[in-house]
Formats: structure tokens, sequence, C-alpha cells
């Protein structure tokens, strides 16, 4: 049971933090900075960043999934040091893609958008675990 949570975790870690610090930023601009959207007020703009935050952080978890089950001996062997460095090396590259979103994801339509979000995920997931696996002990 203590192996699974290795992969629980390189698994939804790396889009939670990211998750966490975006939505206390939209916190802080709405209750703090005042920075309200006159539509949806300030709970309705917390809750839209929140939704938009999560479904992004369901992608890196989906992407991550794979390359999760692909590596599970790695994340299962490497000691706690060498999992806690690939987690963020993980969540720097899903802060990297949520900023680059905007300009580089396909936004034509939402699922399209999605699917790179994952693709990307998988694909950075995969390179970060496959550097994980070189520095495995035996």
């Amino acid at each position: 049971m203590m192996r699974l949570w290795r992969s629980v975790v390189a698994a939804a870690v790396p889009g939670a933090i990211p998750w966490v610090g975006l939505v206390s930023h939209a916190l802080f601009d709405a209750y703090i900075c005042g920075n309200c959207d006159p539509k949806f007020g300030c709970a309705g703009d917390v809750q839209i960043f929140a939704f938009v935050t999560g479904v992004a952080w369901c992608c890196s978890v989906v992407g991550h999934a794979p390359a999760c089950f692909v590596f599970r001996d790695v994340l299962y062997r490497v000691n706690t040091w060498r999992l806690t460095a690939a987690i963020i090396a993980l969540t720097i590259g899903q802060g990297t893609l949520f900023a680059l979103a905007d300009s580089h994801l396909p936004g034509i339509t939402l699922f399209g958008m999605m699917a790179a979000w994952v693709g990307l995920s998988a694909v950075y997931a995969l390179l970060v675990l496959a550097a994980l696996s070189l520095w495995a002990p035996d």
C-alpha cells in the first residue's frame, strides 16, 4: 500500500501545488486588492478561476498517470529525496505549462487545448521520470 502512494503523489501533487498557489493569488487579488469582476463579483471570480485551474490540474493528473504507471518500479525504489526532486521538477513543468498555455496551446477548441495539456504533461512526466530512472540506485 505504501508503494501505491508514491505513484499517487507523483501523479497528483505536481498539479496541486500550482493550483493552490494560483487560487491563493486569486483570493488575494479579489479580497485584499479589491480587483473583482463586475459581472460575477469577488466570489464568482475566484470560483471561475478555481474551476479553470482545477480542469488544468485534472489534465495534469491524466497526463502524469501513464508515466507513473510506466515508471512505477523506479518510483518505488528511489529514495525520498530523489522522489521529491522529481516532484519539484514536475511542478515547475506544470507551472511553466500553465504560464505558456495562453500563447502556445491550441485555443481553437477547449477539447483541443485540454488534449494538448494532457499530451504535454505526459511527455514532460516521461522525460522527468526517465531521468529519474538513470539516477535510481540498483
